[in-house]
């Protein structure tokens, strides 16, 4: 197994364990993780994504990801979003909302879904994130053209 997985599982069982001090160990795993600054790491990540966690590792997970090229970090989260949807609703919605706000992101997610074979499942979470974060709504609705 290559040492960015045994490390990514690490930081896994770092998280299952929420021992004391967890976050703090957490994040210095999570740091030396970003060093390899390789693509992979992001649908990797998509299996960390809990409502148990703390919020300050999820958000240092997210700034993680959104370290790499638009193109790249928007493509990965829409393959994984519907599997970071089935554990964390409200995650995978931040996601979305992040996303949609930030320009350069969102001509990427344009992009990212016009070339999508099956949206159907990230479309479900676009339409859950719009009913639930109405102030963001009409941009996501119009991205995801959902009526």
């Amino acid at each position: 197994m290559d040492e960015l997985f045994s490390e990514i599982k690490q930081l896994e069982k770092l998280i299952d364990a929420k021992s004391q001090g967890y976050v703090q160990e957490c994040e210095m795993k999570l740091a030396k993780i970003c060093c390899y600054h390789d693509p992979r790491i992001i649908k990797e990540f998509a299996v960390l994504f809990s409502d148990d966690c703390e919020d300050d590792l999820m958000w240092s997970i997210i700034h993680c990801i959104e370290d790499f090229e638009d193109e790249v970090y928007v493509e990965n989260v829409l393959s994984v979003l519907p599997i970071i949807y089935e554990k964390s609703p409200m995650w995978a919605s931040i996601l979305i909302i992040r996303i949609t706000n930030n320009p350069n992101s969102l001509i990427c997610l344009k992009r990212c879904l016009s070339r999508m074979q099956d949206k159907q499942r990230v479309l479900g979470v676009a339409t859950y994130t719009a009913n639930k974060w109405r102030e963001q709504a009409s941009a996501i609705k119009e991205v995801f053209q959902i009526s």
